[in-house]
């Protein structure tokens, strides 16, 4: 039987003896020698060329900090040229005494043309400032017209001056336009037609009485203050509500319920008054079945429907029944 020797020699190399004649070589385990990847970047980031690499990069991120810079002057430079143009567009627009005599009114709006096309569509400030510039200026160019229409005879002035009107309301029409397709001049449309609207009832009220032989007291008309319209008789005061609607075919209970409310209250507060107090609603479209019926017992709450002149007969009616209510109100009060 054979015996088994083992020798472990350390240094040089570790064997193994399995008998007189077979030896076993077993490799010693030695300390992994250093990476060469590790040894690379180590002289990579202590070398000059990685500093000369970060110098690249220093200088690359200060040029695009200096692009950015140099965009937003610029934008801003832009923004600040487009401000002064509008101030001298206006300023040369505006008739004054004693000063330059201002452009035509179709070189006005040639110009806010041109202003127009530098205008984004996200930029509410410019565009809603133009749109109500050009409010303005139509406004006053209608009334040019009208002062324009004189009697034979008597001198002509135009106010602002014209070369050809047709033209200068073709540029203001195309120019309305162009602000509306980016979203400009909605609210302000709809706040101008409101108040022309208002207006025009304040005048048809006062057309109204005259066919009923009535000269009432009508006051109001400001869109800032409730009620719209106030209306002072011998036998009844009339708060009037005015609601224009551009779009809806019939007023709803829920459209009206507010205004109503607030109509009643007015009227309770003025109860103490030496006549009645009614409360009446004018609108350029009809009242929603349901809503007539929700108000039908309602005391001192009348309705009518104004769109033009030709409904100043129907509105006559109207006062007249708010007339007979209030003196039906004095007498079962006294007796």
């Amino acid at each position: 039987m054979l015996g088994v020797l083992v020798t472990a020699v350390v240094p040089p190399t570790p064997t193994v003896t399995l008998g007189p004649s077979l030896r076993l070589v077993i490799p010693s385990a030695s300390t992994p020698a250093p990476s060469t990847a590790h040894g690379f970047w180590f002289q990579f980031f202590t070398s000059s060329g990685f500093g000369g690499l970060m110098a690249v990069v220093a200088a690359s991120i200060a040029g695009v900090l200096t692009f950015v810079q140099f965009q937003h002057s610029r934008r801003k430079s832009e923004e600040d040229r487009w401000w002064d143009s509008l101030t001298w567009i206006y300023d040369r627009s505006i008739p004054r005494d004693g000063g330059l005599s201002p452009i035509p009114r179709e070189a006005t709006y040639s110009m806010l043309l041109a202003l127009n096309e530098k205008v984004d569509r996200g930029n509410t400030i410019q565009g809603e400032t133009l749109t109500s510039i050009l409010k303005l200026f139509k406004i006053e160019d209608a009334k040019s017209e009208e002062s324009n229409e004189r009697p034979d005879g008597a001198p002509e002035t135009r106010h602002p001056p014209f070369s050809d009107p047709g033209i200068a309301r073709a540029l203001a029409d195309s120019l309305s336009r162009q602000l509306k397709s980016k979203g400009f001049g909605q609210n302000a449309e709809a706040i101008a037609s409101a108040h022309k609207y208002e207006e025009s009832v304040a005048a048809a009220l006062g057309r109204a009485y005259a066919i009923l032989g009535r000269r009432p007291i009508i006051g109001g008309g400001d869109l800032d203050s409730k009620p719209d319209l106030t209306v002072l008789t011998d036998e009844v005061n009339i708060l009037v509500e005015v609601r224009y609607s551009p779009n809806r075919l019939v007023l709803t209970w829920e459209h009206l319920q507010r205004a109503v409310a607030q109509m009643t209250s007015f009227a309770r507060l003025m109860s103490k008054a030496d006549r009645p107090v009614a409360s009446l609603i004018v609108s350029n479209v009809d009242i929603a079945l349901s809503a007539k019926e929700r108000w039908k017992g309602e005391d001192g709450l009348f309705f009518a429907i104004w769109r033009d002149q030709n409904d100043d007969r129907n509105l006559a009616r109207i006062l007249r029944d708010v007339s007979d209510w209030g003196k039906n109100r004095v007498h079962n009060t006294s007796s």
